[in-house]
C-alpha cells in the first residue's frame, strides 16, 4: 500500500499510468490497474498490478547434489524406513544423502560445504495411520507432530539459514493430495485417500506462497504405489 496526499501540501496521487511506466522501467510485465469507482468508495480507490517476469533457474547437475531425508522427530517408524530407502538409491546415482530427524537439521546442515548448488530437503510425512472408531481427539492431534506441526518447526529452523545458504524443499505425502485417480474413481479404497496427510500438503501450499527461498515442491504418491522410491 501506498499513500499519497496524507499531509497538506503533499504531492497528488501520480497517475495510475505513470505508476506503469515506472514497474515497466524497472522490468515488470503485464503492468495494468484497476479503479473502484463504481463501488462508490471514498477517494476512488486504485488497484495497480505487475507481474515479475519469470528466470528459470539455473539447473544443477545430477550428480553431485547433497541431500538431506529429513524424518518427523515424533515418527521414526515407516517414514524412517522410507527415508533410508531414498537416501540409498541417491547414492547410487552418486549424489550425497544424509538422513537426520527434523529436529536436527541445523546441525546436518552445517557439516555439508556451503556452494552454489542448492541443498536438497526431502519433508517426509508421518507413517500412514489409520483411527480406530474410538480414536479421541488427543490421537489424532498426536499424529499432527509427524505431519505439519513437525514441518511448522523445520520451516522456523530454516528460515535463518536461507540467508547463508540455497535450499530447496521437497515435501512428500501418502495419499494427501490425490490428484491422479485410477480411471474408476470409485474404486478407490479409503486407505488410499489420506486427510492425515493432506494437513501436511496444505502447509507445503502455505511455504511454497510464502516462504520462496524454501524452492517449495510438493509430491504425493498413492500409498498403493508398490515402490514409492522408484516412483519418486
Amino acid at each position: 500500500d501506498i499513500v499519497f496526499g496524507a499531509e497538506s501540501g503533499a504531492a497528488a496521487l501520480p497517475n495510475p499510468a505513470l505508476i506503469e511506466n515506472w514497474l515497466q522501467q524497472a522490468g515488470f510485465e503485464a503492468c495494468g490497474h484497476l479503479s473502484e469507482s463504481e463501488n462508490a468508495l471514498e477517494g476512488e480507490p486504485v488497484l495497480v498490478y505487475a507481474r515479475q517476469p519469470w528466470i528459470e533457474p539455473a539447473s544443477a547437475p545430477a550428480t553431485g547434489r547433497s541431500w538431506l531425508l529429513l524424518v518427523p522427530d515424533a515418527d521414526q517408524g515407516e517414514a524412517a524406513q522410507f527415508g533410508a530407502a531414498i537416501a540409498d538409491a541417491l547414492r547410487e546415482q552418486g549424489q550425497t544423502a544424509v538422513q537426520c530427524a527434523a529436529a536436527d537439521v541445523a546441525t546436518a546442515l552445517s557439516a555439508l560445504p556451503v556452494n552454489a548448488t542448492p541443498v536438497q530437503l526431502i519433508y517426509l510425512a508421518g507413517s500412514l495411520w489409520a483411527a480406530e472408531a474410538d480414536t479421541d481427539g488427543a490421537a489424532i492431534m498426536a499424529r499432527q507432530e509427524a505431519g505439519p506441526v513437525g514441518l511448522a518447526r523445520l520451516a522456523r529452523a530454516l528460515a535463518p539459514v536461507t540467508a547463508e545458504r540455497s535450499l530447496q524443499l521437497w515435501v512428500v505425502t501418502r495419499g494427501g493430495a490425490p490428484l491422479e485417480l485410477p480411471a474408476d474413481a470409485n474404486q478407490v479404497g479409503a486407505d488410499q485417500i489420506r486427510p492425515e496427510q493432506a494437513s501436511t500438503w496444505g502447509l507445503g501450499r502455505v511455504l511454497t506462497n510464502e516462504q520462496s527461498a524454501f524452492n517449495t515442491r510438493l509430491l504425493d504418491i498413492l500409498p498403493e504405489v508398490g515402490n514409492p522410491v522408484a516412483a519418486l
